[in-house]
C-alpha cells in the first residue's frame, strides 16, 4: 500500500470521539478565534488585493466572504478568506507542525460546507482529521523543512486541506489517496516572502487548492500513488 493509499485509509476511516469534550472545546475555540482574525483581516491591503485580483462577481448561492456583503464561488471564497485569516498573523500555531494549523483548513473548509448545506457535526468532524493530517506530515519533515525555508502553513497544510474537504464529501480511498497526490504538486509557499502581502496569500491559495485537489480527484483527474515516497516525491523533493 503507497502512503497516500495509507493516509487516505486514515483520513476516510477514523473515528472521532465526540464524547471527548477536549476535542471538541478545542475545535470550537480554533474554528471561532479563526473566524474573529478572518473578520478582521478582512479589512486588510492583502484582501482588498486579492479580491482585486479575482474580480470577483456577487453570486447568491455561493459562499460568504467574511467582512463583505457578497458571495461568490467556492473557491474563489475559500483563497480570499484564507488570505483574511492570516492577514494579521495571529491564529492559532501548533509546535509539531512548525506553523498554523487552522488557516490552511478553515477558510475551504467552510466554504465548501455551505455550499454542501454541511452540519456542525461533520465539518468539526473534517476539522479534526485536517489538524491531525497535517500534523502526521509534519513529523516525517520538520523542522529540517522549515529551515530549508519553506513555509509549513501551506506546504504542510494543504495536506489537512484535503483531508478535511475529502472526509466532508465523503470521498473513498482511492480518491482521497489521489487528492494527497495532486496536492503534493500544488504545495507551495516559501519564507522568503515573509513580512509581505505575499504570506497571507500563501494561505489564500493553499486552502483555494486544498479544495481544488479534492474536486479534482472527485472529477477524475489521475496522479501518482507514490507521489509522497518516489525517489522525485514530496518528502525527497521538500
Amino acid at each position: 500500500m503507497s502512503l497516500c493509499h495509507s493516509l487516505a485509509d486514515r483520513i476516510t476511516n477514523s473515528v472521532i470521539d465526540f464524547t471527548d469534550q477536549h476535542i471538541i472545546g478545542s475545535s470550537n475555540s480554533a474554528i471561532l478565534d479563526t473566524i474573529g482574525v478572518t473578520l478582521i483581516g478582512s479589512r486588510s491591503e492583502a484582501t482588498t488585493s486579492v479580491i482585486k485580483a479575482l474580480e470577483v462577481n456577487n453570486k447568491p448561492d455561493g459562499a460568504l466572504i467574511y467582512g463583505k456583503k457578497l458571495k461568490i464561488g467556492a473557491l474563489d471564497a475559500a483563497m480570499i478568506n484564507g488570505t483574511s485569516s492570516h492577514a494579521l498573523d495571529f491564529d492559532d500555531c501548533n509546535n509539531t507542525m512548525g506553523g498554523h494549523p487552522t488557516v490552511p483548513i478553515l477558510a475551504g473548509l467552510l466554504a465548501n460546507g455551505e455550499i454542501m448545506h454541511a452540519s456542525g457535526h461533520d465539518l468539526i468532524e473534517a476539522y479534526v482529521i485536517g489538524v491531525e493530517t497535517i500534523c502526521a506530515m509534519a513529523k516525517v519533515l520538520n523542522f529540517h523543512h522549515y529551515e530549508k525555508g519553506w513555509h509549513p502553513t501551506t506546504t504542510l497544510g494543504i495536506f489537512g486541506a484535503v483531508a478535511a474537504n475529502a472526509r466532508l464529501q465523503g470521498l473513498d480511498v482511492d480518491k482521497t489517496a489521489t487528492a494527497i497526490a495532486i496536492a503534493a504538486s500544488m504545495a507551495s509557499g516559501i519564507k522568503a516572502n515573509f513580512g509581505t502581502y505575499t504570506k497571507p496569500y500563501h494561505v489564500g491559495q493553499c486552502t483555494r487548492n486544498g479544495l481544488l485537489a479534492v474536486r479534482m480527484a472527485d472529477a477524475g483527474l489521475t496522479a501518482s500513488p507514490v507521489a509522497l515516497e518516489a525517489q522525485q516525491g514530496f518528502f525527497e523533493v521538500y
